[in-house]
């Protein structure tokens, strides 16, 4: 069952979805460099939360998800440009997003490996939502 959303509430959950991101690697950073601090940790699982749950009714809930990884023989036309204008914009994005990270990190690495891996699971993140997350963004109706 696909439900229907006001554009104002799809931008709002993908703020709160890519927020929950930046807070979640924020306070990974600070957990694993300043202190453990409970508040810390509490923020945290927030922040997956929130990530999780704006996954669930921005993507998969609207059927996002489905029509960004349909076969390209199950769309009609009008959903065919949709969707590659999408990817072409988000493939655009992620480049420069990954770019800016590789060098980042290049001058920022100070050998903890567990901080990287959980910003390669945010990466992983954002590419396979953004696409969708234009979609919903850009378009009037889903």
């Amino acid at each position: 069952m696909h439900i229907s959303m006001s554009k104002s509430a799809r931008r709002a959950l993908i703020v709160a979805s890519y927020g929950g991101i930046l807070a979640l690697l924020g306070l990974f950073y600070l957990i694993e460099h300043q202190s453990r601090h409970p508040g810390f940790l509490v923020g945290a699982g927030l922040s997956l939360m929130v990530i999780l749950i704006s996954l669930y009714y921005l993507h998969i809930k609207t059927g996002l998800w489905k029509l960004v990884h349909a076969k390209v023989e199950t769309l009609d036309e009008r959903e065919i440009q949709i969707v590659h204008n999408a990817v072409r914009q988000s493939y655009g994005i992620f480049g420069v997003i990954c770019l800016v990270v590789i060098f980042v990190s290049i001058f920022t690495y100070r050998g903890d490996t567990s901080f990287g891996i959980l910003l390669l699971w945010g990466l992983i993140y954002l590419a396979h939502t953004l696409p969708s997350a234009i979609i919903a963004w850009t378009q009037e109706k889903i």
